[in-house]
């Protein structure tokens, strides 16, 4: 359902997501490869991490469970503790303890009385109006009037839902014969600070919504267009408090540890100012800047960010350390397009403190690269073709576009027709990872079911490694082009390997690790210097282009329910920083 989607993103997987999965699982597709795809796409690692985690332990490699379980339990802490998964499949799962759920629900503080639908109508106007402030009287009387007419059609389904079921439910019968068989109740969400009155669901993000006005010993179906918008009112207001970093310190100073306590999902060194460095905090909604080689941090205070961005995707422009791109901002595409958000590109030209989006012909943004310098750039963008179901819409036809720009961003020019076409040698790129020559912009690698490369800015490409997985020849899906070699990994595949290329793609070295490579970084001034991370939370460094690895020692221990969720080298200070689920950490390297 459209406005679920839109609002439950930030609790709960979406159907479409498990959807996704569901269907990518059944082909035999790696769940690495699944998290790596959706993140690409938008997707939130919490959210994907959360959907993964419901389906059963014989379906995920073991390494790949431990990495789903650390972040899943790292979103649950970071919402407050609140929301316990229920969903086993297409199984009963344990029965649901109500009591279990209310200890540890977060409540909202509000008055929850009704509103009506032209109340939530305004309110929505004027947060879009916050992220668009220049959008015309026209425009945002069509998204005032879509939003009506969806939001009312999608409330009339969810509470015809209910038809069927009782209108109220003790929780001493939840688990009876008495009830339907697929009958149970999914997340509570509090919106009092005594917990006295709740919400659940019976659906996976689109099952009948029950209330509780006594701490969940009797459950209510809603039946009333008022009560629903209540109900999302409390969503979007949960989902603002998870997403605010106020109560981060404004300025944080970092001997080996920096954040401590708090997700440090990523950090970004910069090349033109090498004391400047950028650090995504708690699941990546909270930006900080250092100025003097991460010894100390200061928030950015951002404006014009969409609540459900995550600051893990930054690209940094070679040139200019405070012209910033990230990817998977939200903006509200034409009337009758079939979406309430895509996801687009957003850019920053006063180092993260003002954002716009950057829209590339209402596409939908994938992923974005840059050259050697801020001027070229290439974007991956997909393009959905709908048509109206009901009340909601079903896709028809995907196709996946490459574009190029050669004046930052301004302007973008089509160069490849469709990535997702089978033809011109560079088929099934549907998601693919865009790699640029930093010698040379015209370079570009795209990484899809094999490894291709184009010497015309993406104009025409070539195989330059075939990939087959039932043969078990696999080609790197994370990408390095260094000055002089090219470094990669396929942590979805399974193999402990690590790819290596002193001839541009020509010919490859293909290295036995001894453990499973997860992320790989690499010194820019030393290219041969090259850091790795696995799936059990170890570090490595190869300082001889990955002829042999050393474990480096952690100043923290990391237990099986953590995770490393990033790793970045600072040529400036010759020291690693790492990001965990326990805080940001750095390691002098000798």
């Amino acid at each position: 359902m459209k406005f679920i989607h839109k609002l439950t993103r930030y609790f709960m997987p979406n159907q479409e997501l498990v959807g996704y999965i569901k269907n990518s699982l059944e082909q035999g597709v790696g769940k690495d490869e699944i998290r790596k795809t959706l993140a690409q796409v938008g997707w939130q690692m919490g959210e994907i991490d959360a959907a993964l985690g419901m389906f059963q332990e014989n379906q995920v490699k073991k390494y790949n469970y431990k990495l789903i379980l650390g972040c899943g339990l790292l979103v649950l802490i970071l919402a407050g503790g609140g929301f316990y998964w229920w969903w086993n499949g297409t199984k009963k799962s344990t029965p649901y303890s109500i009591k279990n759920s209310i200890s540890n629900s977060p409540a909202v503080n509000t008055q929850s009385g009704q509103i009506t639908l032209e109340e939530y109508v305004a309110a929505n106007v004027q947060k879009y109006k916050l992220t668009k402030p220049d959008a015309t009287e026209t425009e945002l009387a069509d998204f005032a009037a879509k939003m009506r007419e969806e939001t009312t059609l999608e409330v009339q389904n969810l509470i015809a839902t209910c038809s069927g079921l009782p209108t109220l439910v003790n929780s001493s019968q939840l688990n009876s014969a008495q009830l339907p068989a697929n009958f149970q109740l999914g997340p509570v969400l509090a919106v009092d600070k005594a917990q006295t009155e709740m919400y659940a669901q019976t659906g996976f993000g689109d099952g009948c919504l029950y209330r509780t006005t006594d701490s969940g010993a009797t459950w209510k179906s809603i039946s009333s267009q008022e009560d629903v918008l209540v109900y999302l009112d409390q969503l979007e207001k949960v989902a603002s408090d998870i997403a605010t970093c106020s109560d981060i310190p404004e300025s944080v100073s970092m001997t080996t540890v920096a954040f401590e306590g708090e997700s440090a999902q990523s950090v970004f060194t910069t090349r033109v100012k090498p004391a400047l460095m950028y650090a995504g905090i708690r699941e990546g909604h909270c930006l900080y800047k250092s100025t003097d080689s991460g010894a100390n941090w200061k928030r950015v205070n951002v404006n014009n960010v969409p609540v459900n961005l995550s600051f893990d995707n930054l690209v940094i422009d070679p040139d200019n350390s405070d012209h910033l791109y990230a990817v998977g901002g939200m903006f509200t595409p034409p009337k009758d397009s079939g979406e309430w958000d895509i996801n687009t590109i957003i850019e920053s030209v006063d180092g993260g403190v003002n954002w716009q989006p950057v829209i590339i012909d209402g596409l939908q943004t994938t992923n974005l690269s840059l050259g050697s310098t801020g001027k070229v750039a290439y974007a991956t963008t997909k393009f959905e073709t709908w048509k109206k179901s009901g009340s909601g819409y079903d896709g028809v036809k995907t196709d996946y576009y490459l574009y190029q720009s050669q004046d930052g961003g301004k302007n973008w020019n089509k160069v490849y027709e469709s990535l997702g076409a089978a033809n011109n040698k560079a088929n099934q790129c549907s998601y693919s990872n865009i790699v640029v020559d930093q010698k040379n912009p015209d370079i570009v690698y795209a990484v899809c079911n094999n490894l291709n490369k184009s010497l015309d800015g993406g104009k025409t490409w070539d195989v330059i490694l075939q990939g087959d997985d039932s043969k078990k020849q696999y080609v790197p899906t994370d990408l390095i082009v260094t000055n002089g070699l090219l470094y990669g990994v396929n942590p979805a595949s399974g193999i402990d390997r690590f790819f290596r290329s002193a001839d541009m793609g020509k010919t490859w070295v293909i290295k036995n690790t001894g453990f499973h490579v997860y992320q790989i970084t690499a010194s820019r001034s030393n290219e041969s210097m090259i850091f790795a991370t696995d799936f059990d939370n170890n570090v490595y460094v190869s300082k001889n282009s990955s002829d042999s690895w050393n474990k480096i020692n952690l100043p923290v221990k990391l237990g099986s329910n953590d995770v490393i969720s990033g790793i970045s080298f600072h040529d400036a200070s010759q020291t690693l920083f790492i990001g965990t689920n326990k805080g940001l950490y750095s390691i002098a390297i000798q």
